[in-house]
């Protein structure tokens, strides 16, 4: 999960489209500037948990556990992005924001299924 956040991050500094980053002043800048802080969320709270374990977090961010909100930031950075893709035109940072983006939701997918899974035991 901390990869794709890693590859995300690094997307929303580069060019997305018509050599415009994805942090620019256009419609384009704000897609970039939200995915920047959602990348931001998704790199911090796996970094929290793994270098500072005694980090309390809340369990619940509006309702939903915390990963499922790590998920559904990914998911959605992932459908903007991967939706340009037909566009004129789309440069290396928004290919590199939705690869990381799913990389993201998949990750975030697999730690709540191994959370949620029992602990299975051999024999």
């Amino acid at each position: 999960m901390m990869g794709g956040g890693i590859l995300m991050l690094i997307g929303s500094f580069l060019d997305w489209r018509f050599a415009n980053a994805g942090l620019s002043t256009d419609a384009m800048g704000l897609l970039g500037i939200l995915t920047l802080l959602f990348a931001i969320a998704i790199i911090g709270v796996p970094a929290l948990r793994m270098f500072s374990p005694s980090t309390a977090l809340p369990g619940a961010v509006a309702g939903f556990a915390i990963d499922k909100v790590l998920v559904i930031l990914a998911a959605t950075v992932f459908l903007w992005t991967f939706g340009q893709i037909s566009a004129d035109r789309v440069d290396f940072g928004t290919h590199l924001t939705w690869i990381g983006a799913a990389v993201a939701a998949v990750g975030g997918v697999m730690t709540m299924h191994e959370a949620g899974s029992p602990a299975t035991t051999s024999s």
